[in-house]
């Protein structure tokens, strides 16, 4: 990871260098802010130490690229276990909130075949993520208990809150799921993991969330039955905030963002809201 850092990083560097009006050149230059920005959100979010993500992006900015065998990198205080934990729940919150989203917009009729694809992909993606970032750190049986859940009860308060945010949003929440530059980022997540050979084809069965089709027919069957479950209200709204992080960042207008990630949390356990979720 660091070696890819410092990689994209000496390219981007050289091409910014030199301006051109060559459509290629510029469009190559883009390409390579967004791997730089991704590989800087990814390395972060396995746990790389952040004094060796600085060491990686400054050997970069002087031009200096990697061949062969890793770089030396000097000894670095690990990254708090909890911390690298946080991010990946959040990344499972975030999964969870997307067949959420699709289920209320396909039963108010709101959704068609081509955002319906965009929303599809965008799920496989985030499950990718979060697998491969689960098999990355390592995550024990213990660590991630209870994370995979996908029994009626447990889709409820996810469900009021998606809802909730929908009513207040309009559109927003669903373009901030479906529109292009959220698929791209998605893309290159998944893109950049694989490369610097973070793959899932041996990691045990805990580390692997219930599979995308799962996850929204669960969803889809959680919705059906949601009068079943006796459960206040109040407190199923409640719950339900608590458990997205929905807050007043969801209820700007996404569109405008160049960045749709966040670092990890580097001063609680308790992560953030992103952007782009």
């Amino acid at each position: 990871m660091a070696s890819a850092i410092q990689n994209v990083t000496a390219d981007l560097t050289i091409l910014s260098r030199e301006p051109s009006t060559d459509s290629r050149a510029s469009r190559l230059v883009r390409e390579l802010s967004i791997a730089h920005r991704v590989l800087h959100e990814q390395a972060a979010a396995i746990g790389v130490p952040a004094d060796w993500i600085h060491l990686a992006d400054k050997q970069g900015r002087l031009d200096r690229r990697t061949t062969g065998e890793p770089p030396t990198m000097p000894r670095a205080t690990p990254v708090a276990r909890p911390m690298v934990l946080a991010q990946l729940r959040h990344q499972v919150d975030a999964l969870y909130t997307l067949p959420a989203i699709g289920v209320l917009r396909r039963q108010r009729g709101l959704i068609d075949d081509h955002r319906g694809e965009r929303l599809s992909e965008h799920l496989r993606l985030q499950w990718l993520r979060v697998a491969l970032t689960a098999t990355a750190i390592n995550a024990t049986e213990t660590e991630v208990r209870g994370w995979w859940d996908i029994d009626p009860s447990a889709w409820q308060p996810r469900l009021g809150a998606v809802a909730e945010r929908l009513e207040l949003e309009g559109g927003r929440a669903w373009r901030a799921v479906t529109q292009p530059a959220v698929l791209r980022d998605a893309r290159c997540r998944v893109a950049v993991m694989r490369i610097v050979g973070i793959t899932i084809a041996d990691s045990p069965a805990h580390q692997l969330p219930p599979a995308p089709h799962l996850l929204d027919a669960s969803a889809e069957h959680a919705w059906q039955t949601r009068d079943q479950i006796e459960r206040p209200a109040g407190e199923l709204i409640g719950t339900a905030i608590e458990v997205t992080g929905v807050t007043d960042t969801h209820g700007r207008d996404h569109a405008d963002h160049s960045s749709h990630d966040l670092p990890p949390p580097a001063l609680s356990a308790n992560p953030v809201p992103e952007l782009d979720l």
